[in-house]
């Protein structure tokens, strides 16, 4: 290909949306920040969130547009404050609003920002799903900067029926999401395990984070057009423990990779009543006494000798244990080797 003027380049991006590398960097800081929430979903995308019914989907998506509404951290990970949409299609109006109260008490917040903005199918508008009614033409007039959607069958029912459904109902969102700059976010179901015990999904914690997504109900579109694909579990593996976790997330990202494990504990009030979730850190994550006391040996950054050395182990063995810690969220790679986070 003839390389291109300064004059052509500047044409096709304005007819065509055609840029070079540079004026493609240049868009993007247009943008502003490149996550929305910080490491787990970035500004302009659409993600799905996957799990069992019961688990407690709806409050920590709650929680989340909470926090990015108020401009707080979710779990620990830094937001960036923007009006958010949460479409509920499951829950009570009276659910919802003492919901709302605990996690806005949970989070410290002295009220709830107006920057949060309900809409319930058991409430909407008479005409909702007629012509000019319709859920996207809702988000289009709130123009958030992140629509919460609980869950995404409700929204498109056939969307579990065929992969041309699901690429039809994601292509309709991005199309909201280049005009008006939005997220998304839609919880979604498991298939139910079935009796012969030969359906049973892999570990969300030890196991592979894609077969684990290929449990998810319906069409693998919904999963595979995805751009990032959050799993939520009960912990399989953690039982028995004096501080047991109630949840664990972990989840892949189609340009980043694979999210690591985060587990969290439910808070409760002084009458037992759930308030909200917070995220459990620290080496006794590890729920492993001898690994626990060899992670506090290592220095704040180390190579993979210095680790085996430290753990007096074997090369798998070490291996194993590093890719341990990788998933709790305690340490990362490095072109030099690993740090501690």
């Amino acid at each position: 290909m003839a390389q291109q003027s300064n004059s052509d380049s500047s044409r096709l991006m304005q007819d065509w949306g055609v840029y070079t590398p540079r004026e493609l960097k240049e868009r993007c800081r247009d943008f502003g920040s490149d996550d929305l929430i910080e490491g787990l979903l970035p500004n302009r995308s659409l993600s799905l969130l996957v799990g069992d019914s019961g688990l407690g989907k709806s409050a920590l998506m709650y929680q989340m547009g909470l926090c990015v509404a108020a401009g707080v951290d979710f779990l620990g990970r830094k937001t960036q404050k923007g009006g958010v949409l949460i479409m509920d299609y499951e829950n009570g109006l009276r659910q919802v609003d003492e919901l709302i109260a605990s996690l806005a008490r949970h989070l410290g917040l002295s009220e709830v920002p107006d920057d949060l903005l309900i809409w319930n199918y058991n409430d909407c508008h008479p005409q909702f799903g007629q012509v000019g009614q319709t859920a996207t033409d809702l988000i289009r007039a709130v123009r958030p900067t992140l629509t919460i959607i609980d869950s995404i069958t409700g929204l498109k029912p056939e969307i579990e029926e065929k992969n041309s459904e699901a690429t039809k109902v994601y292509q309709s969102l991005r199309t909201i999401m280049r005009e008006c700059g939005s997220s998304f976010l839609a919880s979604h179901h498991r298939k139910k395990i079935s009796d012969n015990g030969f359906s049973t999904p892999p570990s969300l914690e030890n196991g592979n984070i894609r077969s684990w997504f290929v449990q998810a109900r319906g069409a693998g579109a919904l999963i595979n057009s995805s751009d990032v694909r959050l799993a939520i579990d009960e912990p399989k593996s953690q039982r028995g423990n004096n501080n047991d976790p109630a949840l664990v997330i972990r989840g892949f990202s189609r340009v980043r990779g694979e999210i690591p494990s985060t587990y969290l504990a439910r808070v409760r009030d002084d009458d037992g009543e759930p308030l909200g979730y917070e995220r459990l850190s620290g080496a006794s994550l590890l729920f492993n006494a001898e690994q626990a006391e060899t992670f506090s040996k290592l220095p704040a950054q180390f190579r993979f000798k210095n680790a085996q050395m430290v753990y007096g182990k074997g090369a798998q063995a070490t291996t194993d244990f590093l890719n341990k810690c990788i998933n709790v969220g305690l340490i990362r790679k490095t072109e030099r080797g690993y740090e501690k986070l």
